[in-house]
């Protein structure tokens, strides 16, 4: 389960995130469902992870959505712009181009693509 504040700066999608393991799918249901949460949609992907250069690249295939590459590393705000220098050039060496990155989460692309229809 994953939390992930607001974004920290505008050149990327760097942001606050809170993660851990959820050993019972119902019971973590039950909880959201019983702080008044409710679904807004299902993004269902399929996610490699690779470590490369202390980053973490990750492909992934969403379900109506495309396939996208993510190179994350966590770090302090202080860090930010080193990393995101770091993730570019690593970007450059795997042949793609930094500049044609999406900000929008899954769940905006797969809810924009549900209004497209």
């Amino acid at each position: 389960m994953t939390y992930k504040g607001p974004l920290v700066e505008q050149a990327s999608k760097t942001r606050e995130e809170f993660e851990t393991a959820v050993d019972d799918g119902d019971a973590a249901a039950g909880i959201l469902d019983g702080l008044g949460f409710e679904p807004a949609a299902t993004v269902s992907k399929e996610r490699e992870r690779f470590e490369l250069d202390e980053y973490t690249v990750t492909l992934d295939q969403v379900d109506e959505v495309g396939s996208f590459v993510e190179v994350e590393r966590a770090g302090t705000e202080s860090e930010i712009e080193q990393l995101r220098s770091g993730a570019q050039s690593l970007l450059r060496r795997l042949g793609l181009d930094p500049s044609a990155q999406i900000r929008t989460s899954y769940l905006g692309l797969l809810l924009a693509e549900d209004t497209q229809e």
